[in-house]
């Protein structure tokens, strides 16, 4: 039991994202929750599953306690930070929003991070409190495309992420036999004129 842990954990544009943490309980993993969606996993003898009845159980009470007791707030206005934040849109639901991506001491640092159609403001400024409160936001140019792989809503995340898996690994096996065949007519190639050489 001792080798049980859990994480928080979501899918965006197709991947399986985690907190990266190994929390001893369902409560602890519910609190690294920062994004609209997330669920905890459990890793048991470092092989991630879906959670037991019982874990379910908790993750709904830790869920709903947790919501209870931190409800997300803005900083005021007034207490702006000496850092500044790389802004992305981020898909929650049938909408855009902009979030914080992460946050660097310099300006030309945040620059370098950020991406196409990305902002760079300072951190917790007025600029900043109203990029987090627009609703509607045009998606990026990066977006993915809406394709038959978003998850249903009665498919568990679990189930969704298995199907992403066996797609994606279908299609890296169709890219590896396009990519071996032209790699075995160079090697006959290499060996028919080998075998010139040799004669």
């Amino acid at each position: 039991m001792g080798s049980i842990h859990y994480c928080a954990a979501w899918t965006e544009c197709g991947c399986l994202i985690t907190c990266g943490h190994s929390h001893g309980s369902v409560s602890e993993a519910v609190a690294c929750i920062r994004i609209a969606g997330a669920y905890v996993v459990a890793e048991d003898a470092g092989t991630m599953r879906a959670l037991s009845t019982s874990e379910e159980a908790g993750f709904q009470f830790a869920l709903h306690d947790y919501a209870a007791i931190e409800a997300p707030t803005i900083a005021a206005p007034t207490a702006i930070d000496s850092s500044y934040a790389v802004m992305t849109r981020i898909r929650v639901e049938d909408q855009w929003r902009w979030t914080t991506w992460m946050c660097f001491g310099t300006h030309a640092e945040a620059s370098a991070h950020a991406r196409d159609g990305d902002k760079v403001v300072r951190f917790r400024s007025a600029e900043w409190q109203a990029l987090r409160r627009e609703a509607a936001v045009a998606p990026p140019s990066h977006a993915c495309a809406d394709t038959d792989l978003a998850k249903s809503e009665d498919e568990t995340l679990f189930e969704f992420v298995f199907r992403l898996l066996s797609t994606v690994e279908s299609d890296l096996e169709l890219d590896s036999k396009a990519q071996e065949e032209p790699t075995n007519s160079e090697g006959c190639q290499q060996d028919e004129t080998q075998n010139r050489k040799r004669a």
